[in-house]
């Protein structure tokens, strides 16, 4: 006799509970570009790549750096604003760990521990922070995240 299970969504489904920020609705795309001006991003910099409101589930995104320095290393998180922004949660999303001259891929939040699915208590915005090192000029953020609002 074969056995039937159902995922926490088709549960709440069944049951009757739907909730749009959990269940449905449209994904956001949110693109990010960012060049590095002629001054270098120096060590624990924030670099905002843009928002995710309250309420908002996080579905992960990918960046491609080039050119970003041959040992340049940062976190990936979230921050709030008030009259500077402050980290509250430095590697949330994940790392980036070599972020060489080469142009490279990474992608971040993929996964339960990187905060893969997870309902956004506050507004929020998305970003880095770098590590001990600086990331050279006209290095290169291009990328994208994903989230339903």
């Amino acid at each position: 006799m074969t056995t039937t299970y159902y995922g926490a969504q088709v549960t709440q489904q069944r049951a009757g509970a739907l909730s749009p920020s959990t269940d449905c609705g449209p994904v956001v795309r949110q693109y990010f570009y960012y060049l590095v001006p002629a001054a270098t991003l120096a060590a624990a910099d924030l670099l905002m790549w843009g928002f995710i409101p309250k309420g908002a589930r996080f579905f992960g995104g990918k960046v491609e750096i080039a050119a970003g320095g041959a040992a340049a290393t940062a976190n990936i998180g979230s921050y709030t604003y008030a009259a500077t922004p402050v980290v509250i949660t430095a590697a949330k999303f994940g790392t980036l760990t070599d972020m060489t001259l080469i142009t490279i891929e990474k992608a971040f939040g993929e996964t339960v521990a990187k905060s893969f699915g997870v309902l956004q208590a506050t507004d929020m915005y998305i970003g880095i922070v770098t590590a001990a090192q600086a990331v050279q000029a006209a290095a290169t953020f291009t990328g994208y995240y994903d989230y339903l609002p």
